[in-house]
């Protein structure tokens, strides 16, 4: 059976061996109940997750204090260390939803509900801004070109990467590895 070269991404480094071939079309539904199963259930642990955070903020909206909110409904109230917008939150992740209304928050303005339903850090978060920080522009002002050459670096390896699997997909590649590996 082929396999595959080997592939590297966050995770660690990959080698895959095809092992069975079907046929194009729909996946029979018994092949897939556990995982659907699997989707429903914690889709239902969001919304009820949900539903108790709002009525968390409903009580803060009635003059309550977050701590004393959370605290009634049994609920832990955490204050990460400071994240930037293209950082992870520490104990959620990189959840596109948190950090955008992190970041659309104004100072102890309390945010929406917010729902994520899939990805590592599955929950219903509620959100508010305890401390904005400025960007220090003496900072940035020193560390610009260094700054500019590691984007156009990113830049320059995105657009070597795209050219090498544009390269890879329309190559006719012509697979002899049976030769060499059949003893």
């Amino acid at each position: 059976n082929p396999v595959s070269q080997v592939v590297e991404n966050d995770r660690g480094l990959w080698v895959a061996q095809l092992v069975e071939q079907r046929a194009a079309g729909t996946a029979p539904l018994a092949e897939l109940k556990s995982r659907i199963e699997r989707l429903v259930r914690n889709r239902k642990k969001v919304d009820l997750a949900a539903s108790q955070l709002e009525v968390v903020r409903r009580e803060v909206s009635g003059g309550a204090t977050l701590a004393q909110a959370a605290q009634n409904a049994g609920l832990e109230l955490r204050a990460p260390e400071a994240f930037a917008r293209t950082g992870a939150v520490p104990g959620i992740g990189r959840s596109d939803e948190v950090i955008g209304a992190a970041f659309r928050l104004g100072k102890d303005q309390l945010s929406e509900v917010i729902k994520v339903a899939e990805g590592g850090y599955q929950g219903a978060y509620l959100l508010r801004q305890l401390e904005k920080m400025p960007v220090d522009e003496e900072q940035f002002a020193e560390q610009r070109e260094e700054i500019a050459t590691q984007l156009q670096t990113e830049r320059q390896q995105e657009a070597v990467q795209n050219w090498f699997a544009h390269m890879y997909e329309t190559a006719e590649i012509k697979d002899n590895r049976h030769r060499f590996f059949t003893f």
